[in-house]
């Protein structure tokens, strides 16, 4: 049985306007809701009773002021399998065919395509997001499945772990990370990574980015890895990871100390060769929602089949509406963990510190100096918080050295402050300041199996 076009709403950046240009236009009759900011579109008559249409096929929509959540036309369709639905749109694969189907339900509407731009992805992308919102509320509501379904599922799970296969993880590229993680980054899940200026906290998340883009390219995978860069450019997301792979001081090259130094040259041409066709897609634009980083999602993955994982720097700048910081925060990291369950995902979401952790002596931060920690500690799968104490040492601070964690030069540590499915405590990993550089210690000595996490003593 074909979806059929049930409702739909249009958004106005000028309502009135809209609604006079409607009226005139297709003879529609608008009315406003009373206390609401949403008109009801009536473009067919209805029954009284149940305020259904008459007409076999006609359907009547909405109108509302361009907004949070409806930002774009939203076309309703009913279908008898919302599951079966899904499928198909992910087994079409481009959002080609989905711009097909949106423009036949603007037809069936009797609207004129060329009124909407179909070579716009973001708006196209809303069907999809739409479309998979509608999957995921579908088994909240109502997705009750019998216990051998989810039997069935991990069996399948644990046959694969048997063979040694990483199961429900994203392999980092740390090895010492990965090993003391029981093999990387949730997925699904929400890591949220913290961390004090300095910490390499940006570093680490891109690095982890690259890694992951480049076993994809290098295994002939199909996925992508999603940055949103929201504090820096794109430009220099590249040139942090191109410059710290070739181990160059970005100071310096600014500065012009690198200006006849060959082997720092061929240094930064290899490793612009090997960043390049990385599958890597960034969205460095101001003033990200959560809704306008779902909708742009849900155009990846159609359009590249997978998102393994994606990044975003920071939290508490993504512009979510909320009465305060700590709300709106708050709603931040629970977007966040919405969409990697949706998009099945690992989505690693780099968080801002408080002042309070440079109140302690030893100056190591842990869970509560999360800004607005509540939610964060409620959601996270995985909080991991970044500690570098040499650069204490460096900027003449004095501080109480944490006895498991001493300064030193090269060393920082990666402090798992909570672990859904396995221990917390600390990692320590090399950490080259002047060139912004993450790399394994242990692997560094040679070592790099039987990685054991250290617990911070008290």
């Amino acid at each position: 049985m074909p979806g059929k076009v049930v409702h739909f709403e249009i958004p106005a950046d000028n309502v009135e306007r809209v609604k006079v240009f409607y009226e005139k236009a297709f003879g529609w009759q608008i009315n406003k809701y009373p206390g609401m900011e949403y008109h009801g579109l009536g473009t067919t008559p209805v029954d009284q009773k149940t305020q259904m249409p008459t007409e076999p096929g006609a359907i009547n929509g909405g109108m509302t002021k361009r907004q949070d959540p409806v930002k774009n036309t939203v076309i309703t369709i009913d279908v008898s399998d919302i599951d079966s639905a899904l499928r198909t749109v992910e087994k079409l694969g481009r959002l080609r065919q989905v711009k097909v189907l949106f423009e036949t339900a603007l037809t069936t509407l009797g609207q004129e395509t060329d009124l909407v731009d179909l070579n716009d992805d973001e708006f196209v992308g809303d069907i999809v997001s739409g479309l998979v919102e509608a999957h995921h509320n579908s088994r909240i509501t109502g997705g009750y499945r019998p216990y051998d379904f989810y039997l069935s599922e991990y069996t399948r799970k644990l046959r694969r772990m048997l063979k040694g296969e990483v199961v429900d993880r994203i392999p980092t590229g740390f090895k010492s990370f990965d090993a003391a993680t029981g093999g990387g980054l949730p997925l699904p899940g929400l890591t949220i990574l913290g961390g004090n200026p300095g910490s390499g906290k940006t570093q680490w998340a891109i690095q982890a980015a690259r890694n992951v883009a480049s076993r994809i390219r290098d295994s002939g995978a199909k996925g992508v890895v999603a940055v949103n860069s929201i504090e820096m450019t794109g430009s220099s997301v590249v040139g942090r990871l191109i410059l710290s792979s070739a181990e160059i001081d970005s100071a310096l090259l600014r500065s012009g100390g690198y200006k006849k130094d060959k082997a720092a040259l061929r240094r930064i041409s290899e490793e612009v060769k090997h960043h390049a066709g990385l599958p890597i897609v960034i969205d460095d634009s101001d003033m990200l929602t959560s809704k306008m980083i779902g909708t742009r999602a849900a155009g990846l993955l159609s359009q590249y089949g997978s998102i393994p994982l994606m990044v975003t720097d920071f939290a508490e700048m993504v512009s979510d509406p909320g009465d305060n910081p700590e709300q709106r925060v708050a709603q931040v990291f629970l977007n966040a963990r919405g969409l990697g369950k949706r998009l099945s995902c690992s989505h690693l979401m780099i968080s801002q510190l408080s002042r309070g952790v440079e109140l302690s002596g030893s100056r190591v931060p842990d869970m509560r100096h999360l800004r607005y920690s509540g939610m964060a500690e409620a959601v996270a799968d995985l909080v991991l918080l970044n500690y570098y104490p040499y650069q204490y040492i460096k900027r003449g601070v004095k501080i109480t050295p944490h006895p498991s964690m001493p300064p030193e030069q090269g060393i920082a540590y990666v402090i798992i402050a909570k672990h859904k499915d396995g221990d917390t405590g600390f990692l320590p990993m090399g950490w080259q300041d002047v060139y912004t550089l993450w790399g394994d210690r242990k692997s560094q000595l040679g070592v790099v199996d039987d990685i054991e996490v250290g617990e911070e003593s008290s």
